[in-house]
């Protein structure tokens, strides 16, 4: 894997900001999953908010490929993959 320092900067190359804490995640938004050590472990897309998982907030869905395994459709946190999550907007061309 890329160190995360370039995953960030192929990301930011490509139009993408990093959500600030508190910021509603979006559906079209990355995930990308840190391990312990700070480096990019996995990605996701977000495809869908579900009402009811949070604390009065929408919890991101996403879709992912787990490893050799499926693609797979999962609540962002849950999986083989550190719930150490980061979350991505590309922003708007104008």
């Amino acid at each position: 894997m890329p160190k995360p320092e370039s995953f960030v900067t192929l990301l930011a190359e490509d139009g993408f900001r990093k959500l600030a804490d508190g910021e509603e995640v979006q559906v079209g938004d990355i995930a990308i999953y840190l391990d312990d050590d700070g480096q990019v472990d996995h990605s996701a897309l977000v495809v869908e908010l579900v009402q009811g998982y949070g604390f009065g907030r929408k919890t991101p869905w996403v879709l992912s490929k787990w490893g050799a395994g499926p693609e797979v459709r999962h609540r962002y946190n849950y999986g083989p993959y550190s719930t150490n999550v980061e979350f991505y907007r590309q922003k708007k061309w104008i």
